[in-house]
């Protein structure tokens, strides 16, 4: 149906791709909610199976008052995300995936605090591992997180939030020009995400578990893959947005962990989900070439950070530390080495 501004608090972005077995779950689980003033926008992003049928029937079926269906051919889910945005008409966005819950009260249990104009609304999560709930994560006991803590808090690991469990207002992101970096094949959810938070100003936290943010073993993000090395290359893209916030950048702590001990992690992070590709001879070729090609900016980073580092995060292991700082290509001659030995 079409949508008019004025009637619209909050639209609900949903990029879908290949979900033919959950999206219609996804989209009942939104429509039981109150949706006077919500709209549900669904990109369709070029998938070769039912998943558009099913949006659909799913959508004629349950006829909630406001809701667009784009189509466009495969350009991955930055893009379709980015394509929702700039059609929404909702004061406020909610990033969901079309294998993710809504919970039934999520639409009433934020609309009161959207009256209070912050530009961040966040809430509790819980996780799903391949249909198995896990512990409830990002449970909140404040009301408000105030502007000076915002990024620091979410940053350091104090609170932790997701797509899905958060609600940005849409001017936020006009005003600052943020959206997802497309042709970025893993962790743009990351990148967005701390963007929004070094703008966001005081923080409203919702202290209620209103949305189940799905993991599916099969997914790029616990998979093995080469890939997984764009995200150091993420939070250097993070570090350099938010460096220019001299507020943020002026305590020390934030600025060293942003820089420095965050990039590392996620260094170590990457390259450990690679491992696969050291199994046999020929894949460790493949992993080098790629690795010398690809992503060598990224290891002259690594080792500046490794070098400039002064707090030490305690998932960071010393002997990945000193590997680091001398080379990464040597911690995978090492582990290549080894493996051939240990054979």
């Amino acid at each position: 149906m079409t949508t008019k501004e004025h009637e619209i608090l909050v639209s609900i972005i949903i990029p879908t791709y290949n979900v033919e077995k959950y999206v219609g779950a996804t989209l009942e689980s939104i429509c039981r909610n109150k949706l006077d003033a919500v709209e549900i926008i669904i990109i369709d992003d070029g998938s070769t199976d039912n998943t558009r049928q099913n949006v659909e029937e799913c959508l004629e079926r349950i006829n909630p008052p406001y809701y667009k269906i784009i189509r466009q051919e495969n350009k991955g889910v930055s893009a379709a995300r980015n394509i929702g945005i700039e059609n929404a008409v909702g004061k406020y966005l909610i990033f969901c995936d079309g294998d993710d819950i809504c919970y039934p009260n999520l639409v009433e249990a934020i609309t009161p605090f959207i009256y209070l104009e912050k530009k961040l609304i966040v809430w509790g999560f819980d996780i799903t591992q391949d249909g198995k709930r896990t512990i409830g994560q990002g449970e909140y006991c404040v009301e408000i997180i105030p502007e000076k803590e915002v990024f620091k808090d979410f940053l350091m690991g104090k609170y932790r939030i997701r797509l899905g469990s958060f609600a940005i207002k849409k001017s936020l992101l006009d005003e600052n020009n943020i959206r997802f970096t497309e042709g970025c094949p893993l962790a743009e959810d990351v990148e967005f995400i701390f963007k929004c938070l070094s703008k966001a100003g005081d923080t409203i936290a919702v202290n209620q578990t209103l949305f189940t943010y799905a993991k599916r073993g099969g997914s790029a993000m616990y998979t093995y893959s080469i890939e997984r090395l764009e995200v150091p290359r993420v939070i250097k893209r993070i570090g350099d947005y938010v460096a220019d916030n001299t507020e943020l950048m002026a305590d020390d702590e934030v600025s060293d962990y942003l820089r420095n001990g965050f990039l590392i992690q996620h260094a170590i992070f990457a390259f450990d989900a690679c491992i696969g590709y050291l199994t046999n001879k020929e894949r460790r070729r493949e992993f080098l070439r790629t690795y010398h090609d690809k992503y060598a900016d990224i290891e002259e980073e690594i080792r500046r950070a490794c070098k400039e580092m002064k707090m030490k995060p305690t998932a960071v292991s010393g002997k990945k530390v000193k590997l680091f700082c001398m080379s990464r290509s040597l911690f995978v001659k090492v582990f290549a080495l080894r493996m051939m030995i240990s054979k």
